[in-house]
């Protein structure tokens, strides 16, 4: 019986991108710039999600630069936080990667972010993902989204 080492990723599980001051866990979220990675602080030990968006891209857009287009401009607008918004706590690069560091999500149930197997970050596409949402709902989300970004 061979023995499997949890750091060689399988054929279908993502690469590990070596970061600076955080240990990757588990990917728990995927877009078209890049994944979403529960985490660890090394020095504090807190829970946190980073976004990978890797910088050698074969594609003609460039989803590193659009991201840290989008954050020079949240930047810009630090003291206006909003509850709609997520705290962006550190943002870095490597040779290989840009990322940066925020809050994870609570749990689709309501429970804070933990390193359980079931955990579930609460995002859209999860809460589609059980059905479709209420009218109220709907409403609700729309009002906090639009609120948000104005």
């Amino acid at each position: 019986m061979s023995e499997q080492n949890d750091n060689i990723p399988s054929d279908n599980a993502p690469r590990v991108p070596e970061l600076p001051d955080v240990d990757l866990l588990r990917q728990i979220g995927q877009g078209g710039f890049g994944q979403v990675w529960l985490a660890t602080n090394r020095t504090t030990g807190q829970l946190c999600a980073v976004k990978v968006i890797a910088l050698d891209q074969s594609s003609s857009t460039d989803p590193a630069g659009r991201e840290i287009a989008s954050l020079t401009r949240l930047g810009a607008n630090f003291q206006l936080r909003h509850a709609n918004l997520m705290t962006i706590h550190h943002a870095g690069k490597t040779d290989e990667h840009f990322f940066y560091i925020m809050d994870a999500a609570d749990d689709l149930s309501g429970r804070r972010a933990s390193t359980a197997a079931d955990y579930r970050p609460a995002n859209l596409h999860e809460l589609l993902e059980q059905g479709p949402l209420s009218t109220d709902d709907c409403l609700q989300f729309a009002r906090g989204l639009l609120a948000g970004l104005a």
